[in-house]
């Protein structure tokens, strides 16, 4: 019975919120694989090659992603913590990169390259996320 009851408390948009952030964050392990391999840094030699540190920061962030996705679904309050950790490693990560090659450099290769052009709306979109998910847990939907 509680299981019903759990079942309606969820909004649309947790259910949309779940289905997205596991999406990306699947996808984007997956296709980090694929970028961090050696091929791939010979194609973007002097844009950017990754380290060890930067391949599990990224991994990082993607797993406290998913662990946040299925805590809201579950409604539980770890959820917000998991998503600003997240996305706080998010904003450091975006910082460790601008700071070494100068910020309009970073901007520049962001926002005009058709694949980093994404990441600015992710974090857009996480950014929403955990104030949504922090409204939640003030409204006492999440325990």
């Amino acid at each position: 019975m509680e299981a019903t009851s759990s079942a309606r408390k969820r909004s649309v948009w947790i259910w949309l919120i779940t289905i997205y952030c596991l999406l990306v964050s699947i996808l984007n392990i997956h296709f980090s694989r694929h970028y961090f391999s050696e091929d791939t840094i010979r194609i973007a030699e002097g844009y950017y090659e990754p380290s060890i540190i930067d391949m599990t920061i990224n991994l990082l962030m993607y797993i406290l992603v998913i662990c946040g996705t299925i805590s809201l679904f579950l409604l539980r309050r770890i959820a917000l913590y998991l998503f600003m950790s997240s996305f706080l490693l998010a904003t450091t990560l975006y910082i460790y990169f601008a700071v070494p090659i100068g910020w309009s450099q970073f901007l520049e290769m962001h926002l005009y390259n058709r694949f980093h052009a994404p990441l600015f709306f992710d974090y857009a979109i996480y950014l929403a996320v955990c104030i949504y998910t922090w409204k939640l847990v003030k409204k006492g939907t999440l325990k």
